[in-house]
């Protein structure tokens, strides 16, 4: 099973959290709890991992725990705005570079050598052809630039690990890191192209990247 009984119960309350955050951004009253509740998801992930992380390998757990520890303190950074992948606050994105180089280096270390992944690998340059084209052509993002060019291509590099990583792990640790990556990227896709939706995409930025993280820590903890 992917969830045992313990992480079910951590899974449960993890979504209780989110729901708070995602409630509370709908009202300006509840703004002081909306501050509080996105960064204590990424807080209540890293708090859960380090009590669970026995068993886990040595390499695992730096990587993890940097991961986490960064993009909480991003969070921190960005916490007045829902941009998680903000560009304007030079320190945050830092930070959440840091988290994301952290898991390409946790995931390239559990890769399967003997998968070279050259259709995937092709796959991924052009979504991130198609992603720059789009920038380009229409304008949606007027702050693209080369900071954020580094996050998309952390982002398919932890995506492309995530995918190497096949037939080297338990069936349910793939699933769930694979599903978080492409969770990351979503998230990162609707942050850029928000100024274009006519809609809040607050849900559909926080909702994905706050469940990634929820993918990673679970996927990890059943790669033994």
């Amino acid at each position: 099973m992917v969830f045992d009984k313990v992480n079910k119960s951590f899974g449960i309350l993890f979504l209780f959290i989110l729901l708070i955050e995602v409630i509370s951004n709908r009202s300006a009253e509840l703004s002081t709890i909306h501050t509080v509740a996105m960064p204590l998801l990424l807080a209540y992930l890293f708090l859960f991992f380090y009590l669970r992380r026995d068993g886990v390998k040595k390499i695992s757990k730096i990587c993890l725990l940097i991961a986490l520890g960064s993009a909480f303190i991003g969070d921190i950074l960005l916490s007045k705005e829902i941009s998680i992948f903000r560009l304007e606050n030079n320190s945050g994105m830092i930070f959440h570079s840091l988290a994301h180089l952290s898991l390409v280096v946790l995931f390239y270390n559990k890769r399967n050598i003997k998968t070279k992944g050259y259709n995937y690998l092709l796959l991924l340059f052009i979504i991130g052809g198609i992603y720059m084209y789009l920038n380009y052509k229409f304008q949606y993002n007027t702050h693209f630039s080369l900071e954020n060019l580094l996050q998309l291509i952390l982002i398919l590099m932890i995506i492309f690990f995530s995918i190497l990583r096949k037939d080297n792990v338990p069936r349910d640790s793939f699933i769930l890191i694979l599903s978080g990556s492409l969770l990351l990227l979503s998230s990162f896709m609707f942050l850029s192209f928000r100024k274009f939706l006519e809609f809040n995409t607050h849900d559909l930025i926080m909702v994905p990247y706050s469940l990634s993280f929820l993918c990673f820590v679970t996927g990890i903890l059943k790669e033994n």
